[in-house]
């Protein structure tokens, strides 16, 4: 994501960056939902096949133009809207587009201040980050493994280090289907818990709700 902060050179301006890209973001891809009729028939040949490719080419991550609104409460900017670059656009589903070099790029602007009653137009320059170098990057870190787990980076996953255990509970799956592996805590856990009643309490072992033991006889 770009950074918001926008300067005005030469005195500069009090400036709002909460509304800085407001609305007009391009980070995430819009939903487009297409029905039946929306829909033709098409034969797969070589052409086709080629265009399909160029198309998601086209749709991958990189710089692309970003709308902004320049916006100040003391004065009025002409133009108000200038167009820079943010990364975005296709990545797989375990990535995200992000910017690997941003510079700032100057714009020649003219302000109004709202305090100047002869309505003269003032010359200055704001600084506007654009992004220029785009890739796509793991969602999810090293930092978010656990002790239990191992950062694959080809695949951006945090891999269970107990891969034993894991066979195991998947065996144990196959013959009574009680149990599941579970990749978050890294261990074999019960595929439905239900609340027990007084004097029982659930066994993780067994998926069920056992007598406790004090209450045996």
């Amino acid at each position: 994501m770009l950074d918001t902060k926008v300067s005005l050179r030469g005195p500069p301006l009090p400036y709002n960056p909460k509304r800085h890209d407001e609305g007009l973001s391009l980070s995430a891809p819009a939903i487009y939902k297409v029905t039946a009729n929306d829909i033709s028939n098409a034969g797969c040949s070589t052409n086709f096949s080629t265009e399909t490719k160029r198309i998601l080419k086209k749709a991958r991550c990189s710089p692309r133009p970003l709308l902004i609104n320049i916006l100040t409460e003391e004065a009025l900017v002409k133009p108000s809207y200038i167009l820079t670059k943010q990364c975005t656009g296709y990545c797989d589903e375990r990535r995200i587009c992000e910017a690997r070099k941003t510079v700032n790029k100057t714009i020649p602007v003219q302000i109004i201040p709202y305090s100047n009653k002869e309505q003269k137009l003032l010359c200055r320059t704001v600084s506007i980050p654009e992004d220029t170098r785009c890739k796509c990057v793991c969602i999810k870190k090293k930092r978010d493994c656990t002790p239990q787990q191992t950062y694959n980076k080809s695949f951006c996953s945090c891999d269970c280090i107990n891969k034993k255990e894991r066979e195991h509970c998947e065996k144990k799956s196959k013959i009574m289907d009680l149990h599941t592996w579970d990749d978050q805590t890294c261990s074999c856990v019960c595929r439905r818990q239900m609340p027990c009643t007084t004097g029982t309490s659930w066994d993780s072992k067994m998926c069920k709700c056992s007598r406790n033991v004090e209450n045996k006889g």
